[in-house]
């Protein structure tokens, strides 16, 4: 029989193991041996208290013993005598033995090996403190990981167990990466045999990738074409190698489609979790920035590189100008939709139409990757234009579609554009009724009076108005009072950490609490977490909008899903 690996020193142990701790079980001889640190973990007096099985169980309360020893001593399975049987369980222990009020919860992972047989001799494992936010996360993680149904879009549960993985990563120090796997060439398949192919082709690799997976990480459909994987306990330096090894997969494999046999490629971009993104937020963000610098190099990896990233800024400022002034002229300026939701069902009340610009090559950039350059040369009040004409557009042709607009703080003069609106106004009747203008909180320093005209106009065509990103810090809450607006749309900074930051749940309520007292309803941006929604709508939040309840998508996409 092979023997385990030794206890590991206390001297040698990660940051992580603060909250946990080793043993060696001698089941025959009823021994146990820790690691120095086991006192201070689970709270006991000595070592001798759990020195051996019996005395432990005894400090594990007793409605959790049976299950753990059956976890554990009562296993069976076929015995490996090099790699041991593995076990896991989670059960609750009272350090004193006597105060429950006093109980930890513990998760005890490991393997037994046996003398002959299949009855355990020996063991060796890992005590872990949890709580019941771990526990849930777990319940998070091993849901997406077993669900077969890969080949559909579990948007929501892939955002709560990435920040489930994230949080476990922060208690343990290990590290883990989110990858986001685009399926490329798709379209010259799509154009010669049709969008079924296309789709028979991305869920053969999406069971592929699935196949070549941990037994730790996970998979979901993120996009039409792109799939999240989330690998656990992944160091840096071995995330290419991961990465390399699923495009080579998947450009050996030959995928079997009803017109025959087909092959494709993958790009993927990846970010470092949880030290390159503080919220899932970041980590979405910066892996699909990843992804597209690798999309433009198919069957290649590229992973988030903060400095490469600053660099990739200043040369994109540099061309920008051209780029907007050539998607006005040739028309590739479109809009994406994402949702914003009833808070109390989850249900689409409206779409946030945000403006694309569609590079010559097919890839898409989004407005905060050339809007504020844009403002800066001159080109505000052409973009704004040009966006309101394509909502309009989509209103006329969707009757029962709702959308809000963003504009620039520059556009509350422009006369052009309330032209454009009142003339759809006058075309048809009731479509304004549907759009909400989103005027930023900053706009409010350049001219009030200005601005508190320009309200008046937009509610007098039948829109309603909002203020976006309200807390930001350029207004006052007195504002309410000269602003006739409908909606708040609670800036998304304070949802980053909100579960945790007790100062930004106090602002949060109270900003709702006002907004209620002058009949407004409110929108909090940003939501990415399940746990952030349940706090806001017990506070009374009207609208969620987020990657929680779905990412921007394109208003072609849109419709090739059916959702248009």
């Amino acid at each position: 029989m092979s023997d385990p690996n030794p206890i590991v020193p206390q001297s040698t142990r990660r940051a992580g193991e603060l909250f946990e701790t080793a043993y060696a079980w001698d089941i025959a001889n009823d021994r146990l041996e820790w690691q120095p640190n086991a006192v201070e973990v689970l709270g006991v007096g000595t070592l001798a208290s759990i020195s051996t099985g019996q005395r432990f169980d005894a400090l594990v309360a007793p409605d959790h013993r049976a299950s753990r020893l059956s976890a554990i001593v009562d296993a069976r399975a076929a015995a490996d005598d090099t790699h041991g049987v593995a076990y896991r369980v989670q059960f609750k222990f009272v350090p004193d033995g006597r105060q429950p009020g006093n109980s930890v919860w513990l998760e005890d992972t490991g393997r037994w090996w046996p003398a002959s047989g299949d009855q355990p001799a020996r063991a060796r494992g890992i005590l872990r403190l949890i709580d019941e936010r771990y526990i849930e996360d777990q319940r998070l993680i091993v849901s997406l990981r077993d669900d077969e149904s890969a080949g559909e879009l579990q948007r929501t549960r892939l955002f709560e167990a990435l920040g489930a993985v994230m949080r476990r990563a922060e208690r343990t120090g290990r590290s883990c990466a989110l990858l986001l796997v685009s399926v490329t060439g798709l379209e010259a398949l799509n154009t010669r045999f049709g969008l079924d192919i296309g789709d028979e082709i991305i869920a053969a690799a999406g069971r592929l990738l699935k196949a070549s997976l941990g037994e730790q990480d996970s998979i979901a459909r993120y996009a039409s074409n792109t799939f999240a994987v989330i690998v656990d306990d992944c160091p840096e330096a071995a995330l290419a190698e991961r990465a390399g090894r699923m495009i080579g997969e998947i450009g050996r494999a030959t995928f079997q489609t009803s017109v025959g046999p087909l092959a494709a490629a993958i790009s993927i971009g990846a970010v470092m979790l949880p030290g390159q993104a503080p919220t899932v937020g970041d980590a979405i963000a910066n892996a699909l920035a990843a992804l597209e610098n690798a999309k433009q190099h198919p069957g290649t990896f590229v992973a988030h590189c903060p400095e490469a990233a600053i660099a990739r800024a200043q040369n994109r400022a540099q061309s920008i100008t051209g780029s907007v002034i050539a998607a006005l002229e040739e028309n590739r300026l479109l809009l994406a939709l994402q949702p914003v939701v009833h808070a109390a069902n989850s249900q689409p009340a409206f779409y946030e139409a945000l403006l694309r610009l569609k590079q010559p090559d097919g890839t898409l950039l989004a407005a905060a990757d050339f809007i504020e350059e844009a403002e800066t040369l001159g080109l505000a009040r052409p973009l704004d234009r040009r966006a309101l004409e394509l909502a309009l557009d989509l209103l006329a042709a969707h009757h029962a579609l709702k959308l809000s607009l963003n504009i620039s703080s520059l556009t509350a003069g422009d006369k052009d554009w309330l032209a454009t609106l009142e003339a759809a106004s006058a075309r048809h009747p009731g479509l304004t009724e549907r759009l909400t203008v989103e005027i930023t909180e900053t706009a409010m320093i350049h001219d009030l009076d200005e601005i508190a005209s320009f309200v008046d106009l937009l509610r007098a065509s039948g829109c309603k108005v909002a203020i976006d990103d309200f807390g930001a810090g350029y207004t006052s809450f007195r504002h309410l009072k000269s602003l006739h607006v409908d909606m708040l749309k609670i800036d998304g900074m304070f949802m980053s950490n909100l579960p945790n930051d007790h100062q930004a749940r106090v602002l949060v309520k109270t900003m709702i609490e006002i907004a209620q007292a002058f009949g407004l309803e409110t929108v909090a941006e940003w939501v990415s977490d399940e746990e952030t929604a349940i706090f806001l709508r017990s506070v009374g939040i009207t609208y969620l909008q987020g990657f929680l309840h779905g990412s921007p998508i394109t208003v072609d996409e849109m419709k090739r899903r059916g959702l248009l």
